[in-house]
């Protein structure tokens, strides 16, 4: 329990974050944390590492959508950056933009908009590097695209690109080009296409990011390629991230979203066995790394509906109803009406499974009448 395993537990754990084993990063920073624990109220400096294992451990349950306790263990951190390091210091600033991006994706859009603003204001006036300047003024900017306030928006993301091209990081560049795209996807679809290709172009020119930036860069792009109607360039573009993410040995939710997404390029074409191969190894990634969560529940939907068009029924209905199970255990009311909706569209198809179709529409009638949506 020395210090010095401290410090080794807690590289382990940024190892396995950037390597998506978040169940061993979680491990490795529950350990590092017990150990500094110890010894942090000695030393001013043991309190920053402190933070800073608070810090990983917010990342991990991040990428794990368990976002309560994410904020939570950023706020912490925040409060020990504050006292012991400087209420303006960059650690202090990063902390206001996590919380933001937090707020942001849980759709407190007016809590994301004063962190954000917060955040991005200390790194804009301190000595921080480009890359912390130009994530805390992309994090401000997406806070304004959610609210709608898309004129602001666009002024961070200049704001952000006009730091980009004089900054010596040429990894930043790519990544400002590529947020322009998807801020231009509903405006100007033309304009966003050209930017995905300008940003992928970089991407490969100037060799100025890692791989999983790729990988992460052409799945966005495959969404606004699918959401266009444009299934052969979206089908490309997941083939190379997924090649990406394969190559790389990692088995991560990314990989698994990707492969969710190919399969429903492929459904789309009515091409059902690709489209149930390809979501049913998606959905085994979500099982394997989160149980039954959220993303595994999607899956689930997208899979019941491939089984629906090739009328096997029975594997359809199961795996909406694996589905409900977890929303109605979490209270997802959006996602149960469409639950039980999938199901009764299944069980209307089997005529003798009639009574489990009227139980199913008794719990249908009992959601309405608790006016829940």
């Amino acid at each position: 329990e020395s210090l010095y395993n401290a410090d080794c537990l807690n590289s382990f754990v940024a190892i396995c974050i950037d390597q998506g084993r978040t169940k061993e990063a979680l491990s490795y920073a529950q350990q590092a944390l017990a150990i500094y624990d110890k010894y942090r109220h000695a030393s001013e400096k043991y309190q920053v590492v402190y933070a800073m294992i608070l810090v990983n451990m917010a990342i991990v349950y991040e990428k794990e959508y368990n976002f309560d306790e994410s904020f939570r263990l950023h706020l912490e951190a925040l409060k020990l950056y504050e006292r012991f390091e400087s209420p303006r210091s960059p650690a202090v600033g990063r902390q206001y933009i996590s919380l933001g991006i937090l707020c942001r994706v849980t759709g407190s859009l007016e809590k994301a908009l004063h962190f954000s603003k917060k955040g991005a204001g200390i790194l804009m006036s301190v000595d921080c590097s480009d890359a912390e300047k130009v994530d805390g003024i992309l994090a401000l900017g997406w806070t304004y695209y959610e609210l709608n306030k898309l004129d602001d928006a666009q002024r961070c993301f200049e704001q952000a690109r006009s730091i980009a091209v004089k900054s010596e990081d040429r990894s930043l560049l790519p990544l400002v080009i590529s947020t322009l795209a998807v801020s231009a996807e509903k405006k100007d679809p033309k304009k966003s296409k050209e930017l995905y290709e300008l940003a992928l172009s970089y991407y490969h020119k100037e060799n100025t990011a890692s791989k999983m930036e790729l990988a992460k860069l052409l799945s966005q792009y495959s969404f606004f390629l699918f959401s266009m109607g444009n299934f052969d360039e979206a089908e490309a573009k997941l083939k190379q991230s997924i090649s990406i993410y394969q190559s790389s040995g990692q088995e991560n939710a990314d990989l698994g979203q990707d492969k969710v997404s190919l399969g429903m390029v492929y459904f789309k074409r009515k091409q059902y066995a690709e489209a149930e191969k390809y979501v049913s190894e998606g959905l085994e990634l979500f099982k394997n790394i989160f149980g039954e969560d959220f993303l595994t529940a999607q899956a689930r939907t997208n899979l019941g509906v491939v089984y629906f068009e090739q009328q096997k029924y029975d594997e359809a209905y199961l795996q909406f109803y694996l589905g409900y199970k977890y929303y109605d255990k979490n209270g997802k009311t959006a996602e149960i009406r469409q639950a039980i909706e999938y199901i009764l569209m299944t069980l209307e198809k089997v005529p003798e499974k009639k009574q489990i179709y009227n139980e199913w529409i008794k719990i249908y009638s009992k959601y309405r009448k608790k006016n829940v949506w």
